[in-house]
């Protein structure tokens, strides 16, 4: 018996069926999940107040929340995968330009930086600190201070990042004032 073709009917508008279909490239596909895992590695990244603004639907970011509440085990990465996915039915570019506009995390904010020499230098800073944030917490940021005098860039790191958790910090701190009776110099004057 020969090989019997089958008749199928084709509309005008379709084309030929037995034409391959326009697909993307597997370099390129590759390439796209690349950039959409990147993306949501630098979106997960960001401070809980930065991901407020981003330009996602809610269940996108409930999925978020969800994903950095969990403790690391196997579901951490079915969710993480879950996140990908519905990253990648949001509008890309705008999560790009958002997230490109956005300080990274490591970048230092002149002001946290101005603060935490001014507290490594000295006890007085703190006062000044207190002052402007009474609900900080000042035995942990003594004790980050004193560690950043005597230890590394990872304890100076944990010091700015306590800073930028007090809340928005203006200006670097002020010096001392002089006291009346104190000359330019910093000695009593005479009379």
């Amino acid at each position: 018996m020969g090989r019997r073709d089958t008749f199928q009917y084709v509309r005008e508008d379709q084309g030929d069926p037995w034409e391959p279909a326009e697909r993307p490239l597997r370099s390129e596909s590759r390439d796209a999940e690349r950039q959409l895992e990147l993306l949501t590695r630098r979106v997960l990244a960001l401070r809980p107040e930065q991901r407020r603004g981003l330009p996602i639907g809610a269940e996108a970011r409930e999925a978020i929340e969800v994903l950095l509440a969990m403790p690391r085990t196997a579901a951490l990465a079915r969710q993480t995968r879950r996140v990908r996915l519905l990253l990648r039915m949001e509008d890309q570019g705008a999560l790009l330009r958002f997230v490109d506009g956005v300080p990274e995390s490591g970048a230092a904010d002149p002001a946290v930086e101005a603060w935490a020499d001014a507290l490594i230098a000295g006890d007085e800073a703190l006062q000044q600190l207190l002052e402007a944030h009474p609900d900080a917490d000042r035995q942990r940021l003594r004790a980050l201070a004193r560690g950043a005098r005597t230890g590394g860039s990872a304890a100076r790191r944990k010091l700015s990042e306590a800073l930028s958790e007090v809340g928005p910090l203006e200006g670097p701190p002020s010096d001392p004032p002089e006291g009346p009776a104190d000359g330019p110099s910093g000695e009593p004057q005479a009379d």
